[in-house]
């Protein structure tokens, strides 16, 4: 079995952030009309107005047009594109007209050129290139000339130049772009300057970042994005400066937030700017209006299963504040054992227009407040650039139980109301030292793995990927070697968990019990398959020590046929012996007392997947794996 190109949510508990910047200064504006949503679409603006263009859609390849008047918060259809519907294509705008082309189609791969002229609303086609057609390559207008290059082709992707003049409507081939080839980068011009970068080919997802000099026809290496690869996003440039919005991440799925990179030319530098709303996007599409970034469209797992977004925001380049400083993030565990020192801290972010500067004399200070006492408090010092952040220690506080608290920062500026920010923690759930462990894998057993570690990071115990067969059962115990927090995280190298059913096949499961002496237990991790993941982690307080000897009762009861179909048959009970059946999840599907030896139940009516049968006798437990076909 083949699996294409898919996004999937990646489970990471260790974390918080509390975040509160990305609702306040992100504003939602109106989605397109008659439901229309897309990927790869090319967003423009000109003369006051936005427009979208192509892209695919739910009904496939697009030549759909749009303008959006910023006055009124509205979409106008307009007369659809004359050139072919396509997908996966790009543009840019230049003197006042948008150029657009390339791109893929119901009829293949695109190399033409079209140029918009908002005056009379007309699509006019230029010469094609003569290059290789091609889906999603870099497309910047810049001193009266075209730059196109890279993108992926019927031969794959590539790394080649060209160069349109548009006062001769012609063509010419440049030097090549000097990295590996690839196809859906970023890319803007910038004061005779073309930028180009990131992008995706094969295995990999880059974040260096070239430059390009038409003049000289040099490409330079710049600064790398100090973050994470990234592909499929969107790109402007504003006032001297670009911009890098959204886009998937080095796994080729969506990051946990909307990542929004200004570039600097003058000082080769990458800052970050406050993330568009849930997380990031596939293929979006955006222009500037009035200082205003637009985020339109694209595809997120931010749904919760990887979907188009109809939702459509701004943000604004200058903001309506000099001096706003505020609090936009908690920074630190989401769940935390009882009594363990956990360091706080805070991401601070400067919202408004002017530099924020604070020294010895202007204090700015950040408290931790729990039931209304002030359990840690710190001055921060230093300088913010408009929309730049810094975290911020405060210290370290052991939490005993699920709290609530509050982060302020007491200083006087023209917004109080990001100067309060409410946070939480959860505990970690209870466990002993001793655990029992049912994985049953899916299609792609080898992709499965888990690790546990301790509080320091140790590494306690683990199986690596490629340990395990396809649709196999395995049970087995593990014996933490002292109390303490532990965390454990099943991992998935391809990133869609055991969701063996998103690609026709069967689900996987994990299900961990921890066993207590006298024969109590608990279900302390239950995973179903019936979602992605890449990392899914939870954190034990292991607080009991347990006897492994006592824990592993010897198996006397034994169940058949397994896997089940219609009726399960129990041989070795004794009489008064009670049982209970219950799914991954712990919930009860049957319970019941043995009359003697041999017990027959009827299946017919229990969930398909691994069950848990508990038999209990006395003082003493026995647990079985079950799977019900």
């Amino acid at each position: 079995m083949i699996r294409s190109r898919i996004s999937f949510i990646i489970l990471v508990s260790s974390a918080l952030c509390a975040t509160l910047g990305q609702a306040q200064e992100w504003q939602s504006v109106a989605p397109l009309p008659d439901g229309f949503v897309s990927n790869h679409s090319f967003g423009f603006a000109l003369d006051g107005m936005g427009y979208i263009v192509a892209g695919e859609s739910t009904d496939g390849y697009s030549d759909a047009f749009f303008q959006y008047d910023p006055a009124t918060d509205t979409w106008m259809g307009l007369p659809a594109f004359p050139g072919a519907a396509r997908g996966y294509t790009i543009g840019d705008t230049w003197d006042g007209r948008a150029w657009m082309g390339f791109g893929l189609s119901n009829q293949g791969y695109l190399n033409d050129l079209w140029a918009f002229d908002p005056d009379d609303m007309t699509w006019t086609e230029m010469a094609p290139c003569p290059c290789e057609p091609r889906s999603h390559p870099a497309f910047v207008a810049e001193a009266g000339r075209i730059f196109v290059g890279l993108g992926g082709s019927p031969d794959g992707d590539r790394n080649d130049w060209w160069e349109y003049d548009m006062a001769t409507d012609s063509w010419s081939e440049k030097p090549d772009f000097p990295d590996a080839p690839r196809h859906h980068p970023y890319q803007f011009g910038i004061d005779g300057q073309v930028y180009v970068g990131f992008g995706h080919s094969g295995p990999n997802i880059y974040n260096e970042w070239y430059r390009y000099s038409p003049d000289s026809e040099e490409w330079t290496q710049m600064a790398t994005l100090p973050a994470e690869g990234r592909v499929a996003g969107t790109q402007l440039a504003h006032q001297g400066k670009g911009y890098a919005l959204s886009g998937d991440g080095e796994d080729h799925s969506s990051m946990e937030t909307g990542e929004n990179w200004q570039y600097d030319p003058g000082t080769d530098s990458w800052m970050e700017w406050p993330s568009h709303p849930g997380m990031s996007r596939w293929a979006p599409a955006s222009f500037v209006l009035d200082g205003d970034i637009y985020l339109i469209n694209g595809m997120s797992m931010d749904p919760g299963a990887f979907d188009f977004m109809s939702t459509n925001w701004k943000f604004a380049t200058v903001p309506a504040a000099a001096q706003d400083a505020g609090l936009t993030a908690f920074i630190g565990e989401e769940v935390v054992c009882p009594g363990q020192e956990t360091p706080i801290a805070v991401r601070l972010t400067n919202w408004g227009s002017e530099v924020l500067n604070v020294g010895d004399a202007q204090a700015l200070t950040v408290q931790m407040i729990v039931d209304g006492n002030v359990v840690l408090s710190s001055d921060w010092s230093g300088s913010l650039e408009t929309y730049a952040s810094e975290v911020f220690p405060l210290g370290s506080y052991a939490f005993n139980e699920a709290t609530d608290f509050t982060i302020t920062a007491v200083w006087e500026d023209e917004n109080a109301y990001n100067n309060i920010l409410e946070a939480n923690v959860e505990v970690a759930t209870p466990a002993s030292t001793f655990w029992e462990v049912s994985l049953i894998t899916d299609n792609w057993g080898d992709e499965t793995g888990w690790e546990i570690r301790n509080a320091q990071g140790d590494l306690i115990a683990s199986a690596d990927p490629g340990s395990y067969a396809d649709e196999t059962l395995y049970n087995f115990t593990i014996s933490l070697p002292f109390t303490g927090c532990y965390t454990f995280a099943l991992t998935d190298t391809y990133g869609d968990g055991m969701f063996g059913s998103s690609w026709g096949g069967s689900n996987g499961s994990c299900t961990i019990e921890t066993l207590y002496d006298g024969g109590g237990s608990d279900v302390i991790f239950a995973y179903d398959g019936s979602f992605g993941f890449e990392v899914l982690a939870e954190k034990m307080d292991v607080n009991t020590v347990v006897s492994v000897a006592e824990s592993a009762a010897s198996q006397t009861v034994t169940a058949f046929p397994n896997p089940i179909t219609e009726r399960l048959t129990l041989d070795g009970l004794a009489s008064g012996d009670t049982w209970e059946l219950t799914d991954v999840l712990g919930r009860t599907v049957g319970f019941g007392t043995a009359d003697g030896a041999r017990l027959v139940l009827t299946a017919t009516d229990w969930p398909s997947g691994p069950l848990l049968l508990r038999i209990s006798r006395g003082s003493g437990s026995q647990t079985l794996r079950l799977i019900k076909h």
